[in-house]
């Protein structure tokens, strides 16, 4: 997966792109793509932004750390389930890590 390291918003489309150095990011935002420029980039709407900080998942509990109830379990089994959906074998948090 590349590592990009800035991110260009073109506001007059909504759009945005990444890129891996400045310079090809001020190339793409200053281009003129024949329909020139529309009043969100003259006023300043539209930005170039350096990214210092990616997402990541820390998981902080697994399926496998919960029993799993079976028929071979007694009438009153009390041993924790695993609480989340069976559609989750893992559950964490977003943690930012600075690039």
């Amino acid at each position: 997966m590349k590592q990009y390291k800035y991110v260009a918003y073109e506001a007059d489309n909504g759009e945005y792109e990444t890129f891996e150095d400045f310079e090809s990011a001020k190339e793409w935002i200053t281009r003129d793509n024949g329909d020139g420029f529309g009043e969100e980039t003259c006023n300043g709407q539209s930005y170039i932004a350096k990214i210092t900080h990616r997402t990541n998942y820390e998981v902080t509990d697994r399926v496998e750390n919960y029993h799993e109830h079976t028929d071979e379990c007694p009438t009153y089994c009390d041993k924790e389930e695993w609480p989340y959906g069976s559609e989750f074998t893992t559950v964490g948090k977003i943690i930012l890590k600075e690039v």
